[in-house]
């Protein structure tokens, strides 16, 4: 749309519109399972605001994707004896995230650090009694000097960390849907930095998340790419960081490998070698990873 159509082309939102190009979704949706590129060409020129486009998309994702449920229960194809069993299920996945940070405080009985906006949703969740300390500006933290500082990702508070433990700094920034300049000001200067490498944008695209989903991660609010990490490390090799750790990679989009072959092929661009110019890491989904001496 912005490429071809943006300035010269616009869709008034009329009921009309609206049916067509609902029902044009609906005929590509039920065929190919793309009906997500034609609502889109309707909200993009006819929502007011960004807000305004992201609100009608997610309202209409809703609705279609109750509907799609309702028609596979119709059809057999999700059961009722399988409801119970998701409602478990979701219910689990998010008191076992509370959970685990209420043991974690308790029997470590160790303060939780947090900026203003994740503490107060953390308030309710811990042991009563947990410290709640609010991250400033920069402080101690177990003689560590520790520097939050702002991500733009969809999440409240999002943020990463810059690290000082004597004479060495460690960056940290993941969940971020781009590199901002409070991010590169952050991670300039560090000796190893922690980086999101998200996805491989085709395998994205090609894999079993909803439109929206995709829509949502490649956003500028969502989560970096392989390419944009790998461009990022480039440079902060470039300017002195020696030490890598790509971390944050989605299981259904991305594979270590892909990760590291993206980033490594950036790094030969800039005529830098393994070994002699910077180390490099993937950080395991599902356990700790090797302990890293720099």
């Amino acid at each position: 749309y912005y490429l071809f159509f943006s300035g010269s082309f616009s869709i008034r939102p009329t009921p009309v519109s609206a049916l067509v190009c609902g029902a044009a979704a609906g005929i590509c949706g039920g065929l190919f399972s793309i009906g997500g590129p034609v609502a889109v060409l309707y909200f993009l020129p006819a929502a007011r605001s960004k807000e305004s486009y992201v609100a009608n998309l997610q309202l209409l994702f809703c609705i279609t994707n109750l509907t799609n449920l309702f028609v596979r229960i119709s059809k057999g194809i999700y059961t009722w004896e399988l409801v119970p069993l998701t409602l478990v299920g979701v219910l689990g996945i998010n008191l076992g995230k509370i959970a685990g940070l209420r043991v974690l405080a308790r029997q470590l009985r160790l303060p939780v650090y947090a900026t203003a906006g994740t503490l107060r949703r953390l308030a309710a969740a811990v042991e009563p009694g947990t410290r709640l300390i609010e991250l400033q500006k920069e402080q101690e933290i177990a003689a560590m000097g520790v520097q939050p500082f702002a991500t733009q990702h969809d999440a409240p508070d999002s943020c990463g960390f810059r690290i000082t433990a004597g004479s060495r700094v460690i960056g940290f920034a993941t969940d971020l849907g781009c590199v901002t300049p409070t991010v590169w000001e952050h991670l300039l200067g560090t000796h190893l930095t922690v980086l999101e490498s998200n996805y491989e944008d085709s395998v994205l695209l090609n894999c079993g998340y909803p439109y929206y989903l995709k829509q949502r991660i490649r956003s500028e609010y969502g989560h970096l790419s392989n390419r944009e990490a790998a461009g990022t490390v480039a440079e902060l090799a470039r300017r002195g960081t020696a030490h890598f750790v790509l971390a944050h990679l989605s299981r259904e989009s991305n594979t270590p490998a892909l990760a590291r072959e993206g980033a490594e092929g950036a790094l030969a661009a800039a005529d830098l070698l393994p070994e002699r110019d910077y180390r490099l890491w993937i950080a395991p989904r599902d356990c700790p990873g090797a302990m890293i001496r720099f």
